[in-house]
């Protein structure tokens, strides 16, 4: 049994897994607690969960001391990243993490044993492989139910676009959640919303400087929005839509499965 980390699997470096990775059923729980004096117990005071810790335990399955060396060395460049990266695990193949390596490597040790742990700092929450989405043609007022997969909140991507005229001041309401546009989509132009990164940014990505570059910063829309980022939630989920001019809108979300 493997992994595979940076879209490299262990088998390409000879190596394997002694025994079944040590994944947290949950992630770091933070929760604080705090003792009142004279009343029985302690006061609650919930946290948003930490991060997710995974190590695991490998073996190189070199023929010599020689081959080992050059192993390590090449192992050494597959696991660093400057940020987190996709984690599979072969015994999970339908699910990923993001994490990065953050345990160093004792040379020595690994060089005459071939044994040697490796601990990922993962996200929270786990993903899984295949990306879910609906799609709408929304008329003004229109109220739309659909299922996700998960068991923690989802933090989508919304993309209204205009495709029968301009729409002015468009609103969405995901489970409660209120979000307003106060502005104007051109005809054949969208607003994408990621909840995830809290950003909003329009589709006119023009270079006009013929770089081949683009900042999406120039396209930021986040100073006419009012109210709150979208989430979902494992189950059923609704949506409903309207707008200042009552145009029809192509609303489009998508959204990574995301577990506990």
């Amino acid at each position: 049994m493997g992994f595979r980390f940076k879209e490299q699997h262990t088998s390409n470096y000879k190596l394997m897994l002694k025994e079944h990775p040590k994944i947290p059923l949950t992630p770091e729980i933070r929760d604080h607690y705090e003792s009142v004096s004279g009343q029985h117990g302690s006061y609650l005071f919930p946290q948003p969960f930490g991060d997710r810790t995974i190590t695991v335990v490998c073996q190189l399955l070199a023929d010599s001391r020689e081959e080992r060396t050059r192993l390590v060395m090449d192992i050494a460049g597959w696991l660093y990243s400057v940020g987190r990266e996709v984690l599979v695990f072969d015994n999970e193949p339908n699910i990923f993490f993001r994490g990065k390596v953050v345990s160093q490597i004792d040379l020595d040790s690994t060089i005459t044993t071939g044994v040697f742990n490796i601990t990922f700092r993962c996200e929270p929450f786990k993903y899984g492989n295949e990306k879910e989405s609906v799609e709408q043609l929304a008329t003004d007022g229109s109220y739309m139910e659909f299922q996700a997969e998960g068991t923690t909140d989802i933090f989508p991507l919304i993309e209204i676009e205009a495709i029968e005229g301009i729409i002015s001041n468009p609103s969405i309401n995901v489970n409660g959640f209120l979000m307003q546009y106060n502005g104007y989509i051109p005809n054949d132009g969208k607003i994408i919303i990621n909840s995830k990164d809290f950003t909003v940014i329009t589709n006119n990505l023009n270079d006009t400087n013929m770089t081949g570059a683009v900042d999406l910063n120039n396209n930021s829309v986040l100073s006419r929005l009012k109210g709150s980022f979208p989430i979902l939630r494992g189950g059923i989920n609704s949506l409903s839509y309207t707008s200042g001019n009552k145009a029809i809108a192509k609303i489009t979300i998508s959204w990574q499965p995301t577990y506990i």
